[in-house]
């Protein structure tokens, strides 16, 4: 028991200052790891540099887990395949926009449109306004979202579509995503295709 306690306490000294039970999410981690002088990546992605470091291969062949050639491939997959998720990813967001969302908004558009003509409500204009104008939106995201990913596959090097995913690609699914949770506010139960988020939550 005294040998185990010591042996805790050895690596407790050398280890503590990757410990961390708060939020890994917030910026107070941010300054904590840097206070703790702690590399703190962005991205996934960008945390797969470390397999290039001559430590990295050290530390690897010192435990004979891989070697040098071995871990170049380790990377290159990893690129690879983070390459094929966002792609997926950004194309499965257009999809749900394009086939999913814009059309159902249409569909109500024409019903709004068909109340509005009777001139017996004074809220259905702004409605059908504020639908069109969501209808617009999402319809001008989606295209260039498109045009994104098409832009963001077509360098050689893989390294170069990554870096273009990072700064350009994934920004824009985000403030796709964000149009339509936002659409999903305005929009009724019964007409908006998906899941909602309180249904999503609550189940």
């Amino acid at each position: 028991h005294r040998e185990v306690m010591a042996i805790t306490h050895r690596i407790m000294k050398q280890h503590h200052r990757i410990l961390f039970t708060g939020d890994g999410y917030k910026q107070s981690w941010e300054e904590e790891a840097e206070a703790r002088g702690l590399e703190n990546f962005d991205s996934y992605i960008q945390s797969v540099t470390v397999l290039d470091r001559p430590e990295t291969e050290a530390l690897c062949q010192r435990f004979n887990i891989l070697n040098a050639e071995e871990l170049q491939a380790r990377k290159e997959i990893l690129i690879r395949q983070y390459i094929h998720t966002i792609k997926t990813e950004a194309r499965v967001i257009t999809r749900m926009a394009q086939e999913g969302v814009y059309p159902a908004l249409l569909r109500y558009q024409y019903e709004l449109n068909r109340v509005m003509t009777s001139e017996l409500s004074d809220s259905v204009p702004y409605r059908a306004k504020r639908n069109a104008d969501l209808m617009d939106q999402i319809d001008t995201q989606t295209e260039a979202l498109n045009r994104l990913i098409a832009d963001s596959i077509k360098p050689a090097d893989p390294w170069e579509v990554v870096k273009l995913m990072e700064r350009r690609l994934r920004p824009a699914m985000e403030d796709l995503a964000d149009l339509l949770n936002y659409t999903e506010l305005f929009t009724p139960y019964d007409v908006f295709p998906y899941p909602g988020q309180s249904d999503l939550v609550v189940q």
